[in-house]
């Protein structure tokens, strides 16, 4: 948290563990939107653009208690890996608290859950993967 009284600086970041296979990464464009709660109404919207290993920083001032607050994603500059499901089950959207007064000991840095595109072709490595963790895929690859 840097500044005092209602002026906070929020910095969110989002993080890769090294295993992970990502695409579309590099350059992608992600957007937080934090929206009333009461009538939904939009409040602040804010972009970033990842860099070569899809992380990205935001800054965000004030303090966003009465509000729902998300990140989203926006663009993939990857034409194979561009799509964002829709998807009930898929996460399109990462939720995200900008207030000091939830409980989290660190008020100066949010770590956002990873959200990613979806690739157009599958990977060949796919069917092995699903056997292996015994998921039956409702696809033919």
């Amino acid at each position: 948290m840097v500044g005092g009284g209602n002026e906070t600086t929020w910095e969110m970041e989002k993080k890769t563990a090294a295993e992970t296979v990502t695409c579309g990464d590099n350059r992608a464009k992600v957007k937080l939107e934090c929206r009333s709660r009461t009538n939904g109404t939009l409040a602040l919207t804010k972009e970033a653009v990842t860099d070569n290993t899809g992380s990205y920083m935001m800054e965000v001032t004030g303090d966003h208690e009465e509000e729902v607050c998300q990140l989203v994603l926006v663009q993939s500059p990857d034409s194979g890996c561009s799509d964002v499901s829709e998807e009930a089950y898929l996460r399109n959207a990462a939720k995200i608290s900008l207030t000091a007064n939830d409980g989290i000991v660190s008020h100066e840095t949010r770590i956002v859950n990873p959200l990613g595109f979806m690739v157009k072709t599958p990977s060949a490595d796919c069917p092995a993967a699903f056997k292996e963790l015994g998921i039956v895929p409702d696809v033919t690859f």
